[in-house]
This record gives structure tokens, C-alpha cells and sequence, in this order.
């Protein structure tokens, strides 16, 4: 199994990530093109669908092991889907990797337009957290 990640919205903030990873390591820049990271109305989170000519700026995490992938599908839930994708890197190089994609029969869920990456102010991270947790709760 491939243990590369890439990470497009929440999980690129780092504190977010050693929350549900357990890691302290940062990312590696990478690029996913032919997708766009469309925002989830009312929520701010993005959902990930394909996109010709798209392309979404992330991180490339490696080295996720079987606990950290149970952690990360149970953060993610229901509407997203783990899906293999190639990234490319700064270096120009592709790599596999898996990505966590929107599922289609949520679609009506999204905005229009691109996401755009909040700003990581502690105070609007905390309501983040708080409305995400509160929202998988529900589900």
C-alpha cells in the first residue's frame, strides 16, 4: 500500500495535523492537477472533485502508517473518499499518492468557486475544530 498523503485544506494547518496525525514533521509542497478544491457551503472546509485544468496547491505527507490511516479516515468521514492520485513536487517529479476526494453524491454540498485557505489565526482555528467535530458528530 502506498503511505504517501497528500493534504489539500485543514490538514495543511500544522497544528490540525499533529492533532490527528500524532506527527511533529511538515509536508513536502506538491501540486495535484486536473482537480479544484471547491468550498463545503456553510462549513469551512473544501471538498476535493475533479476538475480539468484544475490544480490544487498541498503537502505531501509520507510514511503513514495503518493507525494514522484509521485516524485520518475517521477525521475525513463520510462525504470523502480515499483515492489514488500522482502529485507532482517542487522538483518536477510525480508522485503516487492517495488524496481524500469529495464523493460524488455530496457534489450539491459545494460551493462555487475555488477554496480558499483560511486564515490561521488560533482563535478561528479553535471554531474550526470545534464546528468540524460538532458536524461529524452528527453524522
Amino acid at each position: 500500500m502506498n503511505d504517501a498523503l497528500f493534504v489539500y485544506g485543514t490538514l495543511v494547518d500544522p497544528a490540525t495535523w499533529r492533532r490527528i496525525s500524532g506527527r511533529h514533521d511538515h509536508g513536502e509542497p506538491a501540486w495535484l492537477d486536473g482537480w479544484q478544491a471547491r468550498p463545503v457551503s456553510g462549513r469551512p472546509w473544501p471538498g476535493l472533485v475533479e476538475s480539468p485544468g484544475g490544480r490544487v496547491a498541498g503537502l505531501l505527507y509520507r510514511g503513514i502508517t495503518p493507525a494514522m490511516w484509521h485516524r485520518l479516515d475517521a477525521y475525513e468521514g463520510t462525504p470523502y473518499q480515499r483515492v489514488r492520485v500522482w502529485v507532482r513536487l517542487a522538483d518536477g517529479r510525480r508522485r503516487a499518492a492517495w488524496v481524500y476526494r469529495w464523493r460524488p453524491r455530496y457534489r450539491s454540498a459545494l460551493a462555487h468557486g475555488t477554496w480558499q485557505v483560511p486564515a490561521t489565526k488560533r482563535g478561528r482555528r479553535r471554531r474550526t475544530m470545534r464546528l468540524f467535530l460538532r458536524t461529524r458528530e452528527s453524522d
